[in-house]
């Protein structure tokens, strides 16, 4: 086969995987909050090993691994900033999971009873994927189609347990198991709107638009709410300080990292 198609094969899966990673998550993090990754690019690449030129395959196959990486990255990513770092998330997001107890839920201020109806829910929701893990392992439909419809169908009924608990109580269930539940700004763009209206390095974001910020992706969702433009405040704690600056909503041109916060701390302007 002639180099011209494998051009277009890769071009095809790579926009495929952009078409993909595009689509913004707008649900609510959910606890076990792990979706598997579209089916693996990789895996689609693989279907050409049969092709004699084994040395432009594997040239391909490391060119989607690089891109797959990269998108990975922007898939963290929105108009006005970044996630933290991949690992350091995934490692928050798991330790969240394992100390999800009612002893934690109710120093939170949850009640008892729903703190445990939401770990009995949440047993029975990760025991459910268990059950479709051994169930398309042994019915040979692992990382298919058919397994991530019946993975997401599983997601859309996981306990979201910042909806169940609400914003405060959320806020201090994060931070009395050590998770970070603020977002600060690691850098400044140039000429953004977030320089241009006085956003500094080192500010954390306590609220957009009268919305507490917890993580990133509040942040993202809240300046592509409401009318492009329109003025809304942004409150941030500066030198153990509260200020709230006017900024146009859309992207403001910042990277984000996360810091934890005790929600108790009182600050004044």
């Amino acid at each position: 086969m002639s180099s011209g198609f494998f051009k277009l094969v890769i071009a095809l899966l790579a926009g495929i995987v952009l078409g993909i990673i595009s689509v913004q998550d707008n649900t609510q993090p959910v606890i076990n909050s792990g979706e598997p990754p579209p089916v693996a690019v990789v895996d689609d690449v693989n279907l050409l090993q049969n092709n004699p030129d084994d040395q432009y395959i594997k040239s391909l196959q490391a060119e989607i691994l690089q891109l797959k990486a990269r998108l990975k990255e922007l898939e963290q990513s929105a108009s006005h900033g970044t996630a933290p770092d991949n690992e350091a998330a995934a490692s928050d997001e798991a330790e969240s999971v394992e100390k999800l107890t009612v002893d934690n839920l109710v120093a939170a201020g949850v009640l008892k009873s729903l703190a445990e109806d939401i770990i009995r829910r949440q047993d029975q929701y990760e025991f459910q994927l268990l059950e479709l893990s051994d169930r398309a392992i042994r019915e040979n439909y692992i990382k298919t189609p058919r397994y991530f419809q019946e993975y997401r169908k599983l997601a859309a009924e996981a306990v979201s347990l910042r909806k169940e608990i609400g914003v405060d109580s959320y806020d201090n269930y994060l931070y009395n198991v050590g998770q970070n539940n603020r977002v600060v700004v690691q850098s400044v763009m140039s000429a953004s709107p977030a320089e241009q209206h006085g956003i500094e390095e080192g500010d954390i974001v306590m609220s957009y638009a009268d919305k507490k910020v917890l993580e990133w992706r509040d942040l993202s969702r809240a300046t592509t709410q409401g009318v492009r433009g329109e003025y809304v405040g942004i409150t941030l704690l500066r030198d153990d300080r509260l200020m709230t600056i006017m900024v146009p909503r859309g992207p403001l041109g910042v990277k984000l990292g996360s810091v934890r916060l005790d929600p108790a701390a009182q600050y004044s302007y």
